[in-house]
């Protein structure tokens, strides 16, 4: 079948998550296809190779091209009877008369880990298709090579010799499709074999990454100035090469940044900015201010607008939020800071929404809705239904998957170590042992209380004006019922309703969530504190890594810092979250500003939570209980079990068996052999002395931390499967 010169197709996307760090930051790849899905040099040199084997069989020997010779003439990109041309000069028609019968019948076949990897892309929910200048053969290599041409969802086949690589049309149609889609600019990244293909990347400015599987090599990618991060051998390591670009993108902008959080900490602080930055921010006031005019429309038809919203209409107006970046951003800070089309500076943020949304419906359909856009709201309408986005997202999207990571290593180690004996420490000192999985069992079912506690918050909002009165509303429309426009708009959104408000928001709601994070928090400081404590008493360490640093002049050390900075972490979010309880819910009178630099550090305190529990994954990965140094260490100490000789005596009717106990062996350090000679001199039946002498053994004496062990772990496994069926969402409605 004939092709038009420009061809572009969608299908369908297909649902879950594989590509994990990917996905969270493209939404649609653009895969070239020599030498990135297909492994066209390697087929071209070993299809040239075969035929040079059938010519010599037959009596013409013709010399044989070097690795160097091969490589030099692919890196050249040259048409495809030049690369003969070059490589055989007077005999290069009959080597490609034979080279055409040879590869008649000989698949191609794709580069590793390629075809896996467009499946996996798809499946992650990215959009992923290919630009390319092949015609009719396109199709059919592929499905050669084992490809299933529905993973693609689309082709952008260009034909015309005005456009081929690196001529920046060469993507533009393929480019507007993605546009067309609601796909932005930042969030497509292309994915190439050569130069050529960066050059394209560059200049529409799209985000790049080079896979070395044709000629081109590092040093060819390097001297364009790709760096070294960008870079993937093959497929397999695509997911791993994106990520490190993104932590040393993250440490690179770092270096000149003052706070803690977007310097040494950036890897983690940016994860929390598409929730928590200025420019989130404004997206989801712009959010707000959009879905106020959608929900006027739909609440109180022709009775605010003087006309209905057209359903294309509505959906511009979805889209404008939708489609928001950081240029969109900026045109708002504009209006704030330096002035934009003759307005401003206003220094006020929220009106300087407004303005750019005006921006936005000039010479539009929607243009005489304009006076429309932020009626009857006070700037705190919109901002505290914007912040309550902001966190919603950001503890179902990045806190809560953060925080099961640790869970599911606690529920592991709690299962591994289930009745593995421990001395327990209380004050710091030698006390009743326990085992080490209901040591991890007690912090795991800790944080499913938390969790839980979270789960149960609702947050509430507000839209009812300057001081909460509803008193612009009811002078321009006095006969609607606001009150119930109230309710509308805030389920909306997914919160409940405050109505006894003055301008600010309620605050009640934000200090209990924070409260719950806080709640997590402490018992991730009481884990990072116990984990660092049991190293230093041996009967715990931490497993090495090679390239890492304990001291920079002690060369013996294996330092918990994971563990200790995971705590002064916490500490340094508990500190945020605790101004937030004394002060959010105070201010003077009907409104003042008080809130709004702390409103501006939920993301900082969350952020330092975060960092604790990535800090902790790391802790985790690397904590090991040594079963045979905590063995030793509870034969070292068996005076431990005096607790349980006196309890057995009182039950035995010995009033005075705790000051006996505590007579033979306060400060006394008895041997294991003392003890069993002290008990022998009890009277005591001879069933309670043989009970005893048993339970002298301290790696016995454990109770019943096994069963608790096991219990805690049922309640977190039982927990998990209820919320895997209904998936735990923060302000998700019962």
């Amino acid at each position: 079948m004939l092709r038009s010169a420009r061809r572009f197709w969608f299908s369908t996307q297909l649902p879950g998550v594989h590509f994990m760090h990917l996905s969270n930051h493209v939404r649609a790849v653009i895969l070239d296809v020599d030498n990135t899905l297909l492994a066209t040099d390697a087929y071209a040199r070993n299809t040239i190779l075969e035929t040079l084997v059938s010519l010599a069989s037959e009596g013409t020997h013709i010399n044989i091209p070097t690795p160097e010779q091969f490589q030099e003439v692919f890196r050249r990109n040259l048409p495809f009877e030049e690369i003969f041309q070059t490589l055989f000069a007077d005999q290069w028609e009959m080597v490609l008369l034979y080279y055409r019968v040879i590869a008649k019948n000989k698949p191609y076949i794709a580069t590793p880990h390629a075809i896996e990897t467009v499946r996996a892309l798809r499946a992650s929910g990215i959009t992923v298709g290919l630009v390319t200048h092949r015609d009719h053969v396109l199709e059919e290599r592929l499905q050669q090579a084992g490809f299933d041409l529905t993973d693609f969802c689309f082709f952008s086949q260009l034909h015309a010799n005005s456009e081929q690589k690196p001529h920046p049309k060469f993507l533009d149609y393929a480019m507007a499709q993605l546009f067309a889609s609601g796909i932005q600019r930042r969030e497509i990244l292309l994915i190439g074999s050569e130069p050529r293909d960066l050059q394209i990347a560059w200049a529409h400015g799209v985000d790049f990454i080079a896979i070395l599987q044709g000629s081109a090599t590092r040093e060819d990618f390097l001297a364009h100035g790709l760096d070294i991060y960008s870079m993937s051998q093959d497929f397999g390591a695509l997911e791993a090469a994106f990520t490190k670009r993104f932590v040393a993108r993250a440490y690179r902008t770092s270096l000149t940044n003052v706070s803690t959080l977007d310097g040494r900490y950036a890897r983690t602080g940016q994860k929390l900015a598409p929730y928590f930055s200025e420019c989130a921010l404004h997206q989801n006031r712009v959010l707000i201010e959009i879905q106020h005019l959608l929900c006027l429309d739909d609440v109180f038809p022709n009775k605010v607008f003087p006309r209905r919203l057209t359903q294309e209409e509505c959906k511009i107006l979805q889209q404008i939020h939708e489609s928001f970046t950081t240029e969109d951003a900026f045109a708002i800070m504009e209006y704030d800071h330096l002035g934009r089309n003759g307005i401003g500076p206003t220094e006020h943020d929220v009106k300087s929404c407004e303005l750019w949304l005006r921006e936005k419906l000039t010479n539009t359909s929607l243009e005489d809705i304009i006076p429309f856009i932020h009626i009857f709201l006070t700037s705190e309408d919109v901002s505290n239904l914007a912040y309550k986005c902001m966190l919603t997202n950001a503890v179902n999207d990045v806190f809560v998957p953060s925080v099961y990571i640790i869970t599911d290593r606690l529920a592991e180690l709690t299962e591994t170590f289930e009745s593995v004996a421990v001395m327990g420490r209380t004050h710091l000192q030698p006390a009743s042992p326990t085992t080490f999985g209901k040591i991890f069992a007690n912090y795991l079912v800790r944080i499913m209380q938390g969790l839980t506690r979270l789960k149960d918050i609702r947050l509430t909002g507000k839209v009812n004006g300057a001081v909460g009165n509803y008193n612009a509303f009811t002078a321009a429309c006095p006969d609607l019922d606001w009150v119930y426009y109230s309710h509308k708009i805030v389920n909306r959104l997914g919160f409940e309703v405050e109505l006894f408000t003055d301008q600010r928001g309620p605050h009640t709601d934000m200090i209990r969530a924070f409260q719950a994070i806080q709640e997590i928090n402490n018992v991730l400081r009481d884990l990072a504190t116990d984990l660092s404590l049991y190293a230093a008493f041996g009967t715990m360490y931490f497993s090495k890594v090679e390239s890492h640093v304990g001291s920079s002049t002690m060369p013996h050390k294996v330092n918990p810092w994971f563990a200790e900075s995971a705590e002064s972490n916490c500490k340094k979010a508990n500190a945020l979250i605790n101004v937030f309880t004394n002060e959010l819910d105070v201010s003077r009178l009907q409104r003042d500003l008080s809130d709004h630099n702390f409103e501006r550090s939920y993301g900082e305190a969350l952020g330092y939570v975060m960092v604790a529990v990535e800090q902790l994954h790391t802790a985790l990965s690397l904590i090991r209980p040594d079963a045979a140094a905590a063995l030793k260490e509870l034969e070292a100490h068996p005076e431990v079990v005096t607790e349980a000789i006196q309890t057995v005596l009182r039950h035995a009717g010995k009033a005075d068996a705790y000051d006996q106990l505590k007579t033979f062996s306060r400060g006394a350090h008895p041997s294991l052999g003392d003890i069993r000679n002290f008990v022998l001199t009890l009277e005591l039946p001879e069933e309670t002395q043989n009970r005893l002498l048993d339970l002298i053994q301290p790696g016995r004496y454990i109770g019943l931390a096994p069963y608790l062990a096991k219990s805690g772990l049922n309640i977190y496994q039982r927990t998990r499967a209820e919320w895997q069926k209904t998936p735990f969402r923060f302000l998700a409605k019962n």
